[in-house]
């Protein structure tokens, strides 16, 4: 197959593939994470809560994300900024947005809490995986040229299909965690485990990468930004098993979310 595959024409309908591929990603994993959270004992509204804000401050970041990576597309019609089309979004930066503004606001509502992180945490793997897919859809985060039996067509070479490696990745990473969840480890472990996770992901698959920020030397953001967090990670889950704590019991919660 031949991508990016960024419209699709069911009968006279024009659907386009990576605007709906993250929007029902957003669904799905705020679902997933107000199930978690109800689950361990804590109040859901408040996830649902966070997530529309995280929603309206994701859109506007990942447009304005957009806009800044292409500005000279801009430069002639800067009115062109405010029309909304979803071919022109940036997923990873909407991503980035939209969880800060979902902190932010769990913060100033007092939900932020070990037994939340643990909660959302399967939630943000499965939002991961679906960027990765609407990237691949736009075309966007595309690998290295690659003779591999495995590599796809796009921008009319044959690449490392990376968009699926980090769709595959966050899936497992996502399984892992709702496994740690259900055998009661302290609260926190499983928000840990998933920066673990995850950063070892960006190690690795950052080398395939074409679009990746670089330092002097060549050494690569998301690499040296993810060994880093691999390290704290591991480190403050080893410190925690050595402390022998006893397993988070869930209760009811003690924040505001209204």
């Amino acid at each position: 197959m031949i991508f990016p595959i960024p419209v699709i024409h069911i009968w006279r309908v024009a659907i386009q593939l990576p605007g709906m591929t993250l929007l029902f990603g957003f669904w799905a994993s705020l679902w997933l994470a107000a199930r978690e959270a109800k689950r361990a004992g804590l109040r859901e509204e408040g996830v649902y809560t966070a997530g529309f804000y995280a929603a309206v401050a994701g859109l506007v970041g990942a447009r304005l994300w957009y806009v800044a990576a292409h500005r000279e597309a801009f430069a002639g019609d800067p009115l062109s900024i405010v029309a909304l089309n979803l071919s022109t979004l940036d997923a990873t930066g909407g991503l980035i947005v939209g969880v800060l503004m979902g902190a932010a606001y769990a913060w100033s509502r007092r939900l932020i809490s070990a037994r939340w992180l643990d909660a959302l945490a399967p939630g943000v793997a499965l939002l991961i995986a679906a960027v990765s897919l609407s990237n691949l859809f736009s075309g966007a985060a595309y690998g290295t040229p690659s003779t591999l039996p495995w590599s796809i067509m796009l921008w009319d070479t044959e690449r490392h299909p990376t968009q699926i490696y980090e769709m595959m990745a966050a899936l497992v990473t996502m399984v892992v965690l709702l496994i740690a969840l259900r055998r009661q480890q302290k609260a926190g472990n499983v928000a840990l485990l998933f920066l673990a996770l995850y950063a070892g992901q960006r190690v690795f698959l950052e080398a395939f990468r074409v679009e990746s920020w670089l330092l002097p030397g060549g050494w690569r953001v998301a690499q040296v930004v993810g060994l880093i967090v691999l390290g704290v990670s591991l480190a403050a889950l080893s410190r925690r098993s050595e402390k022998g704590s006893q397993p988070a019991v869930a209760g009811p919660d003690q924040g505001d979310d209204e």
